[in-house]
């Protein structure tokens, strides 16, 4: 998520919105539009993720256990900028923004802060476990246990708490936002992203050492008489590499939609909060929306265990609603022909495969 969300610097500390252009202010029933469906939508299919996940043993897995904190993170997100979204709304029409008091205003931005912080702490959890599962299988084994999963989610979920309690505490939020927004979050953004970088760039080279390794193992073993060990071997490295897809892919995206913000922040702070385009903001709030939805999405694409599930859930859906059929009757002594819709007597069974079995 972007260090953007409504709002910037200047107007977050003051609770106000900055001016958009007379331009934007000909599209902005279609802008206000699509983020209230983009984080209806971030709603919906975060808790979707959270809800396969929980009610399917075999996503029963650590990885899909840290994705769940990501959607569970975004799904926080989301909530909160609805929330604030219509408090706006309600400033926007009267005139006034409503009074909430001092203490909750602090706690609406601890919040929005610590699931910003949260993101970060997830996708390096997710990532950093994956690198382990390729890079030392054997001390993955021995590390992947539950104890150690539930630690590394209250560490997420505690260091983001932590880091931002002073939001809470201490009286100078104006200084404390700046501090965060200008400085602490773009060096941690930069250190970040170096350092998945360097984590995918390790996998990446390991993926390509196993690949050669399998290959000179499989041109002498395709002798006759000979059972080629290839075969196994390389579905293992053909599924760590569709691992290491999904990980780019869910980095890549974080990466592209939210930098942005992080630098306008960096320009705000250095310029000063006037000059600057003031449909710069609305634009960042954008792209922040987009990315809450984008992970569902990233999930069904690249990962086909989870996109056979969804189905499977889907249909079974589907298989519960109403089911009516359109039937045609005509004759000579009935008049003309009309459509008539009857609902019949018992719904048809809906015919299970021995993978949707496996799936509940």
């Amino acid at each position: 998520m972007a260090v953007v969300i409504n709002l910037t610097i200047a107007d977050d500390i003051n609770t106000s919105i900055p001016t958009p252009s007379p331009w934007f202010e000909g599209y902005s029933i279609v802008y206000y539009i699509s983020v209230a469906v983009l984080l209806q939508l971030s709603v919906l299919i975060n808790s979707l993720i959270i809800l396969v996940v929980c009610c399917t043993p075999r996503l029963r897995t650590t990885p899909n256990v840290f994705i769940s904190s990501l959607a569970v993170c975004e799904l926080l997100f989301a909530v909160f900028i609805t929330a604030r979204s219509v408090i706006a709304s309600k400033g926007l029409l009267t005139g006034n923004w409503p009074g909430f008091g001092h203490i909750i205003v602090r706690v609406m931005i601890f919040i929005w802060l610590a699931t910003l912080c949260s993101n970060y702490t997830n996708i390096l959890l997710i990532s950093l476990e994956r690198w382990l599962y390729i890079t030392q299988p054997f001390l993955h084994v021995k590390m992947n246990r539950t104890l150690l999963v539930v630690s590394s989610l209250i560490f997420a979920w505690a260091v983001p708490l932590v880091t931002n309690v002073e939001l809470i505490t201490e009286e100078d939020i104006n200084y404390q936002l700046q501090l965060r927004l200008a400085h602490l979050f773009p060096a941690f953004h930069a250190v970040w992203s170096g350092a998945l970088c360097a984590i995918y760039v390790h996998i990446c080279v390991i993926t390509r050492r196993q690949i050669r390794v399998i290959c000179k193992l499989t041109i002498p073993a395709e002798r006759p008489g000979r059972r080629s060990p290839g075969g196994s071997g390389f579905k293992h490295v053909r599924a760590n590499w569709k691992t290491f897809k999904l990980l780019v892919v869910v980095f890549g995206t974080f990466f592209v939609l939210n930098t942005p913000g992080i630098l306008f922040n960096i320009y705000l702070h250095s310029k000063g909060c006037e000059n600057y385009w003031s449909d710069v903001p609305w634009y960042i709030k954008f792209l922040t929306v987009i990315h809450n939805c984008s992970n569902y999405f990233i999930y069904v694409h690249q990962d086909r265990t989870f996109y056979t599930v969804c189905c499977g859930h889907f249909r079974r859906v589907r298989s519960l609603l109403p089911n009516y059929q359109v039937e045609m009757s005509s004759g000579l002594n009935k008049g003309p022909s009309m459509s008539r819709i009857s609902r019949p007597s018992s719904i048809p069974s809906m015919s299970v495969t021995t993978e949707n079995r496996n799936i509940v």
